[in-house]
């Protein structure tokens, strides 16, 4: 099964965003890193860092479906880890007295 150019364009713009994103994720990590939030902006390095490998090998093997659900499903699991820990951490600052 052959892919589309748009789609292979597609694909070439989101691995490029989502390789920016990573870069972004990692300076955010390294000057958040003993702040509340350096672990959530660690969970999300590694979800960008999975993007960033995911989409690249998306567009090599388009027909390795396995290979690409399991990615996926991994990243998805990433995604909500992220979203947990940030409510979480939220809640746990909203709840200190003010001073």
């Amino acid at each position: 099964m052959t892919m589309g150019v748009a789609t292979a364009l597609s694909m070439v713009f989101v691995s490029v965003a989502s390789a920016l994103g990573l870069g972004l994720s990692l300076v955010a990590w390294t000057i958040f890193r003993g702040s509340p939030f350096g672990r959530t902006i660690g969970v999300l390095s590694v979800f960008m860092l999975l993007l960033t490998v995911y989409h690249p090998l998306l567009l090599l093997f388009p027909s390795a479906s396995e290979m690409g659900l399991a990615m996926e499903s991994v990243a998805f699991s990433l995604l909500v880890v992220f979203a947990g820990l940030t409510v979480r951490q939220h809640r746990r600052l909203s709840r200190r007295p003010v001073e």
